[in-house]
């Protein structure tokens, strides 16, 4: 079984750093929250990994000794990082401290309080699930950047066209101002390139990409692409689930009548008391509902609660689109502009 699979939050997927880390360190830091976020240690918020099992991340021999994995671990205790928790904006640090254990070879690293509560309510406030042993496969650091941010949008097995500035894509990128690849033509040569063409033979995505043009500079990338990972993971009998929700966005609308809606997503949006004249609107303005669940149920009944009556209809959906709004985050990479 793969047990491996991080629900990484939106939030920590666009999370902009103040310094930028290599290839082998995500792993390990992914590592990290796919840990702690299994085990659930409220107390403590602790991730625990063998020296053995870094080893197996990192294929260099001389990064693995003890002196140099605390480096490693000394360095993620002071590299700051920004993101999103539902609306608050956070200012922390990859993680809080961390204690080594001779008699084990076990390093056992705490999160920052608010990283720890991105990963305990990611199922609230946004998602994407990260196969790490398929993407550790990955050379590159900024392959695993990219990646995740396509796997924000994607849907299994649909093409899908996003659009991003070149300038979000270097904050997530933790490139800096007046850097190398700062300057497009090192960008594209040093990171876009090379990723897009790891994504296609490494990972379970394919992408093509075009670049826009406005005042004879490139200042946006359209992404097409197509990702074949599930969404949805069945750990207990050992497979996949596809997932089960339509995919709409605003690149790519499907229209379909109340008949021709899945089964689960019928059932589903009856028990949070949508009313089923509006379910296509819903999904519409919702597709990807289902990560946060638990938000919808919240602003169905705030809705109800306020305004009264029994499901959510036309007459009160606009206040209900609001509420389930300010409850989830929004995908924006400007996130401190």
């Amino acid at each position: 079984m793969n047990n491996e699979i991080l629900f990484k939050p939106n939030g920590l997927i666009l999370a902009t750093a103040n310094k930028t880390i290599t290839s082998n360190e995500y792993k390990i830091y992914d590592t990290l929250l796919q840990r702690c976020q299994i085990t659930k240690d409220s107390h403590w918020r602790k991730a625990e990994i063998s020296r053995e099992e870094i080893k197996k991340i990192i294929k260099n021999n001389d990064k693995t000794t003890l002196a140099e994995i605390k480096a490693t671990l000394d360095e993620f205790q002071n590299i700051k990082i920004k993101f999103k928790l539902g609306k608050k904006h956070v200012n922390g640090v990859l993680i809080a401290e961390y204690v080594y254990d001779e008699a084990t070879d076990t390093f056992t690293c705490s999160m920052s309080e608010n990283v720890f509560i991105a990963l305990m309510t990611y199922d609230e406030i946004g998602y994407s699930p990260i196969d790490l042993k398929m993407v550790r496969q990955a050379r590159g650091f900024y392959t695993q950047k990219i990646y995740g941010l396509l796997r924000l949008w994607s849907r299994q097995n649909q093409i899908i066209d996003k659009v991003y500035s070149v300038e979000q894509i270097k904050d997530v990128c933790d490139i800096f101002k007046d850097t190398s690849y700062d300057v497009y033509g090192n960008f594209k040569k040093k990171v876009l390139v090379p990723a897009i063409r790891e994504i296609n033979e490494k990972l379970n995505m394919k992408v093509e990409y075009k670049e826009i043009k406005k005042m004879r500079k490139v200042q946006e990338i359209e992404f097409t692409f197509t990702d074949y990972e599930p969404r949805k993971y069945d750990f207990d009998k050992d497979k996949l689930i596809e997932p089960k929700e339509q995919l709409v966005s605003n690149e790519i609308s499907i229209t379909k009548d109340n008949d021709d809606l899945d089964s689960i997503d019928y059932m589903t949006l009856l028990d949070l008391n949508i009313k089923e004249s509006i379910h296509t609107q819903f999904l519409k303005d919702f597709y990807n509902y289902k990560e946060y669940i638990k938000s919808v149920q919240t602003a169905s009944e705030k809705t109800l609660g306020s305004l009264g009556g029994k499901t959510i209809n036309k007459k009160n959906y606009k206040y209900f689109k609001t509420a389930l709004e300010n409850l989830i985050p929004s995908v924006d990479i400007n996130l401190f502009t």
